[in-house]
């Protein structure tokens, strides 16, 4: 697995150029990439994302929404050919059970999930955790949201410290780490970009991961 771009799903013109990419999986997004009076539109044009995802020979993961008020109509939407659900604001073990449970009871079986660890919460809950639902295929960790639960910038040592202490959690609990240290934001600067990729790799990210469907 190289990389995962996430697009927003309502966003055809970017579908489009997500799915003919060099990405090897793309995501999309219901999340933060979509304004909540476009997520209804988003979901609707999920089964045609996905459609022209997997027309480019892609992997496809969805990012569902955290809230609880969104989240029910996320799974309810799922289209057939999703290979990833992507978990953001992940902390509570109790809630992965619960979300592959309900994913169990609507679809018949549970796609790869990867935890999005992107609170101090969350961090605190990982660092806890013996042993994680067999559908959690990775951990990754968000450093935008968690540099502003921390009231730090995504650059700060803070996040290069969460990020080892979630890498070492990762390897505790026998998962693959995703992602890097770093602002998301940098694409643009393809220096800093390619140092904050560097770190993630010399800390523990693994660029080998294969992440596939967990059967029902």
């Amino acid at each position: 697995m190289r990389c995962i771009l996430f697009v927003p799903a309502g966003r055809g013109d970017l579908v489009g150029k997500a799915a003919s990419g060099e990405a090897a999986i793309v995501c999309l997004d219901l999340e933060d990439g979509v304004a909540p009076d476009a997520k209804a539109a988003a979901r609707g044009a999920l089964q045609s994302a996905v459609d022209r995802v997997r027309a480019g020979g892609k992997s496809v993961a969805v990012r569902l929404n955290s809230a609880l008020e969104h989240v029910s109509h996320d799974l309810a939407a799922l289209p057939e050919g999703v290979d990833l659900l992507v978990l953001p604001k992940a902390g509570s073990v109790a809630f992965i059970e619960d979300l592959s449970g309900a994913l169990e009871r609507l679809h018949g079986f549970v796609p790869a999930l990867v935890a999005l660890v992107e609170t101090a919460a969350g961090l605190t809950a990982m660092s806890r955790q013996q042993a994680l639902p067999a559908a959690v295929a990775a951990l990754a960790l968000g450093t935008e949201d968690l540099a502003a639960d921390l009231g730090v910038a995504p650059e700060s040592a803070a996040i290069e410290h969460s990020f080892h202490e979630l890498a070492r959690n990762a390897a505790r609990l026998r998962v693959p780490l995703l992602g890097y240290p770093g602002s998301i934001a940098n694409f643009s600067d393809p220096e800093l970009f390619e140092a904050a990729a560097r770190a993630g790799r010399e800390g523990g990210v693994d660029r080998h991961a294969r992440l596939t469907p967990v059967l029902g």
